[in-house]
């Protein structure tokens, strides 16, 4: 039975760290990984506003905006695609639209103040940041590209 384990047990340090650059080279490689295939943006959005966003870890003003955002959100094109294949392009398009106002399929925005811009993003990266831990639906976060 050791005699199987072994095999697979790297004997040096140098084997070790060329097995450890490959499984960074391959997370690379994919970028974006998502543990729950069937989850789009929208979902994980009403996730985590009902497991987080409460009264006490974030202040009573943000708790009272954020499920209007939240519904804003939902609304656009963005929060229909699976949480494995949002990009930091179509969170960038989101932004631009948010921003500067335009539309999208049946989205139309007339474009927000830099506050509620802010208030978007600030939205958007603590719901993947929630997605990745404690969930671990992704294992990277599309915000990060974004910023």
């Amino acid at each position: 039975m050791l005699s199987l384990f072994a095999e697979s047990i790297p004997e040096s340090k140098s084997e070790t760290e060329k097995l450890r650059r490959q499984a960074m080279e391959d997370y690379e490689n994919k970028k974006f990984i998502a543990k729950a295939d069937n989850i789009t943006l929208g979902e994980l959005l009403d996730i985590w506003a009902e497991e987080e966003l409460k009264t006490g870890t974030l202040s009573n003003g943000t708790v009272g905006t954020y499920p209007q955002s939240i519904s804003r959100i939902k609304q656009h094109p963005v929060s229909r695609r699976k949480l494995k294949t949002v990009t930091s392009g179509h969170l960038q398009q989101f932004m631009d639209i948010m921003s500067f106002g335009g539309s999208i399929e049946d989205f139309v925005s007339k474009g927000y103040s830099k506050d509620y811009v802010t208030s978007f993003s600030a939205l958007l990266q603590q719901s993947f940041r929630f997605g990745m831990f404690p969930k671990q639906y992704i294992t990277f976060n599309p915000m990060q590209l974004w910023l």
